[in-house]
């Protein structure tokens, strides 16, 4: 970003060169239209002091650990910036050889292999759908293409058991192997690292921007510990590499049939290096973010300088570092909107690759959220449009490709029709009426503000009102403040394409808080198209170009003094040494991590019951947290409503028997904090075991006479080749359930510790054909009774059973002997692979 002349021609839509003209905003402004804008601006900055003064903001002190961390941000990046003032020549590959370094030191040299590796093959795919110019700044516009047909691509192996860390790996170096696509893109990186020497404020604008991508990858680096992210973008990614395939099971896990696209590529940096690398993949993408701000802002004609700075002050907003922060998807929603307004308006090249690429866009916003289709109809109309100026072959070519991206956008949506019949399930059920989920919508919790200055000021002075559990604050402050100059700034200079990205931003952002407002966080994807029409700002004669610097880098700094007002009161301290010990993604010894880690101790317990001997564990909770446990997660709220209805009702300890057998419940969770979990509490603890504790929450171990059903021998197997008191036998089980865990418990008499005895089980099809068989021998290890244990599941389209037993290889003092077995069907190993159909 130091010093880039770009030297290309602007295009229209149809690919011709447009000329310098007044609709690029380079006009002169004269006389009284100059003071509107600057009268727009004092009316902005006078909302911005009415809201300190009328507001919390200023109340809520910003908390210490969040300032160290600015600080000490602000010291690395003084330190990079000083040796590149210094030695100018090679500034750009001391900033490039920091950020690795701390990139090593954060996550690790697998997480950044993998990183490094995906972004290539995104740019190789992108440069091999939409070839760039011989100018660097194209490449973070064909990786933004390569990121949607990746994540396309995964949606659809996500339904089949073939998601491995051979697979993955295998399908991110395949475009590698394009060796002279891959050359191009390396050596437009390189010639950038070799370019003209930046100037001096070249360097101080890159330092500022160097500080703030420290303080957000910071944050990244550490273990996740937000409960949307553990709930559902760091669970899936997580089920996915333990199964092979994502469940699609609603009854469990109402979130199952949503559009998770950007958790799929999530998903690739966890197969391949765990949560450092899934982190990273998050941070790449709101690299990327940061990088297509820049290059739409160079690229509508704004100085080295100026676009850095503004790709500064969206960095430093509190709500982008929450996002940089945790594993949240809208920075694949920002990429997709930036992107797709730069292949319609500023990218030039043949018109059918461009409708091509802004198709595969669409569709990768439809397949990250349906938010996403505020702006995914135009950008598709925008493609349509394009296809206008194709020749036969090359619009049949572009229709075919970016039809099929956009039906792939659309295969979550028929996921969901298929198996709920609701598109959107579980929202708006009031309308589809799915028997999955209440007959009725979500709450909305539309603002009804109908002007975007009410919007923007609210969510930047009350953004405790629109949710995510954000403080005041967390919009950040520039909106409010530049907004209305910007605009006027905009029509003023005829600045007609960044007026199309303010008004972008602001109907996307309107849409949400008007319509379907879940969160301040929701509003994050039209910040970046907000943030390149502030650039209208610094059109000539607009504002005095001194003023527009001073206004922008004071504006940085209140952000960042505010940089906690983003993220929840658990993240607001710090402590550098767990940053710098690459432990502590694993070692859970750590008290710091467990008591300011957010929910940390949640994760803890789920690895706990992990470890207490069960094949697919299931744990009743009222935190619906399954992150780190290799199992089922129970939760009793919306998630999964009939649970939920039950739990509520609960009114005897007979009543809470009946549930976990019902559900097959083998532990439970207890907020111990939480008055609203006291009935449930001690409903668990009566039937239950603590095993363990963390803070507030309590696992305990139910017990399995809970969960298990009868003796399936005793009551329908006959015993054949064999006498239960003797030395061996077969018992056939006639009738049993397919996807469920069976106990096997054999009460034996053992003459001698080395006596031996095998015992399996194998399981038939309505057909005859055997399913499986697995005989397992040991040892007594002791005299005398001994229990023994042996936990099966019964495969997919099984029947029925048979269970044989066996003693062999006696002792010098005889054989040992079976006293009694038994055959008891356990809980619903639902983790099997099915088909959507």
């Amino acid at each position: 970003m130091l010093n880039t002349r770009l030297n290309s021609p602007l295009k229209n839509m149809e690919g011709h060169v447009l000329r310098p003209n007044p609709d690029q905003g380079i006009s002169d402004v004269s006389g009284w239209r100059k003071y509107v804008v600057a009268g727009a601006l004092l009316i902005g900055i006078g909302l911005l002091v009415w809201g300190f003064v009328t507001s919390n903001t200023l109340i809520v002190p910003t908390a210490s650990g969040s300032l160290q961390k600015m600080l000490a941000a602000v010291a690395v990046a003084l330190v990079v910036g000083g040796g590149a003032m210094v030695a100018r020549q090679w500034a750009r590959r001391i900033f490039v050889s920091a950020a690795i370094l701390l990139l090593l030191a954060g996550f690790g040299w697998i997480a950044v292999a993998v990183a490094v590796i995906a972004f290539l093959a995104f740019a190789v795919v992108g440069e091999t759908i939409l070839p760039g110019e011989d100018a660097y700044d194209t490449v973070s516009v064909q990786a933004s293409i390569g990121i949607g047909c990746y994540l396309l691509l995964f949606g659809v192996l996500v339904h089949f058991p073939i998601n491995t860390p051979l697979v993955y790996g295998a399908l991110l170096a395949a475009p590698l192997c394009r060796l002279s696509t891959t050359r191009l893109i390396v050596g437009r990186l390189a010639r950038w690292l070799d370019g003209d020497r930046p100037t001096r404020a070249d360097i101080a604008a890159a330092t500022l921007l160097f500080a703030i991508i420290v303080l957000n990858g910071s944050g990244a680096a550490m273990p996740e510990a937000e409960f949307d992210a553990l709930n559902q973008h760091l669970f899936v990614e997580q089920v996915v590499a333990r199964l092979g395939f994502w469940t699609f099971n609603v009854k469990d896990y109402a979130l199952a049939v949503m559009p998770m696209g950007v958790d799929w590529l999530f998903g690739v940096g966890n197969m391949l290096g765990n949560e450092p690398a899934a982190k990273l993949m998050s941070v790449l993408l709101f690299l990327i973010v940061m990088a297509l701000i820049f290059t739409l802002c160079r690229r509508l004609g704004t100085d080295n300088v100026t676009a850095m700075l503004l790709t500064a002050l969206f960095g430093s907003t509190p709500i982008t570092i929450t996002e940089s922060y945790t594993l949240f998807i809208e920075n694949g929603l920002a990429i997709f909107f930036l992107s797709g307004f730069t292949i319609l308006f500023c990218y030039p090249g043949p018109a059918h690759r461009r409708a091509c690429a802004a198709a595969i866009d669409t569709g990768a916003m439809l397949a990250t959220k349906l938010l996403g289709a505020v702006l995914a109809a135009p950008l598709g109309l925008g493609a349509l449009l394009l296809l206008r100026h194709c020749g036969g072959k090359q619009r049949l070519w572009a229709a075919a490709l970016g039809g099929v991206g956009v039906l792939l956008g659309l295969l979550p949506y028929i996921d969901a029709t298929a198996l709920t019949g609701n598109p959107v399930f579980p929202y708006m059920n009031g309308v589809f009426h799915s028997p999955l989920a209440p007959m009725s919508n979500f709450p909305n919790f539309a603002k009804g503000d109908w002007l975007p200055m009410d919007i923007f000021y609210g969510a930047t002075f009350h953004s405790e009102g629109y949710g995510s559990g954000m403080m005041d604050g967390a919009f950040g402050f520039q909106i409010t403040a530049l907004f209305l100059a910007a605009g006027a700034a905009a029509i003023v200079t005829r600045s007609w394409l960044m007026l199309a990205a303010l008004s972008a931003g602001t109907f996307y952002i309107f849409v949400i808080a008007n319509g379907v407002q879940l969160g301040l966080r929701y509003f994050y994807p039209g910040l970046p198209l907000l943030t390149v029409g502030l650039a209208a700002l610094f059109r000539k004669e607009a504002l005095p170009r001194v003023l527009c610097v001073g206004v922008v880098a004071a504006l940085i700094a209140v952000n960042l003094y505010y940089n906690d007002r983003g993220y929840w009161w658990s993240l607001r301290s710090f402590k550098w040494d767990m940053l710098l010990s690459s432990a502590r993604w694993d070692d859970t010894s750590d008290r710091y991590a467990l008591d300011r880690l957010g929910l940390m101790p949640i994760r803890v317990l789920n690895r706990r019951v992990n470890t207490d001997g069960l094949i697919s564990p299931r744990v009743l909770t009222l935190m619906n947290i399954g992150t780190d446990l290799d199992g089922t997660l129970l939760s009793a709220d919306w998630m999964d409503p009939e649970l939920d209805r039950r739990v509520s009702k609960l009114s005897s300890q007979e009543d809470f028997r009946r549930l976990v057998r019902d559900f097959g419940a083998t532990h439970a969770i207890v907020d111990g904090a939480d008055p609203r979990q006291a009935k449930f509490g001690s409903y668990v603890a009566a039937t239950g075991k603590a095993i363990a504790q963390e803070r507030f929450w309590i696992l305990y171990r139910l017990s399995p006479e809970l969960w298990l059903g009868p003796n399936l021998i005793s009551q329908t197997a006959q015993p054949s080749g064999g006498d239960i008191n003797g030395t061996s036998g077969r018992w056939n089980i006639d009738v049993l359930r397919a996807n469920r865990l069976y106990r096997v418990q054999l009460d034996l008499t053992c003459n001698a510790p080395e006596d031996q005895f095998s015992v399996g089980v194998v399981f038939w099809s309505s057909d005859g054909h055997m399913l499986g068989n697995e005989p397992i021998g040991a040892f007594c290890g002791t005299t005398g009774q001994v229990t023994r244990l042996l936990d099966v599941v019964s495969p997919r389209d099984s029947t029925r059973a048979s269970v044989h037993f066996s003693t062999n290889t006696p002792s010098p003092n005889g054989r040992g002997d079976l006293a009694a077995i038994s055959f008891r069907e356990g809980y619903p190993v639902d983790e099997t692979w099915h088909l959507v159909p």
